[in-house]
């Protein structure tokens, strides 16, 4: 696929790019995806943490992504999207997804 990028200084020249049905990654406290993951508790939503001294253990996570694919559900325009709570369910992922932690 080409891509060509236009904001308000001009039109960049079209670059070759590859486009992934799915490429998950867990979000990094620091942004660039190294170091810890963002995960928090299920239950009270903490931070879970190797360093901070707040190790999971036989609990429930909850785990910050991004790049999941597509997902099923419609969406409509200029309505928020659900929360998993008081905005309706979560739209799910169409493919199958999972986590492995600790090898």
């Amino acid at each position: 696929m080409q891509l060509r990028v236009r904001n308000a200084a001009g039109t960049s020249a079209a670059a070759a790019v590859t486009v992934q049905a799915a490429a998950p990654r867990l979000l990094t406290k620091t942004m660039d995806g190294k170091g810890e993951a963002l995960l928090t508790d299920a239950i009270d939503y903490k931070f879970v943490t190797a360093a901070g001294g707040r190790p999971a253990a036989d609990e429930y996570l909850t785990l910050y992504l991004t790049g999941l694919g597509a997902v099923g559900g419609a969406a409509v325009a200029g309505n928020a999207a659900g929360d998993g709570g008081s905005l309706g369910p979560l739209s799910p992922a169409t493919a199958a997804i999972s986590v492995t932690i600790g090898g």
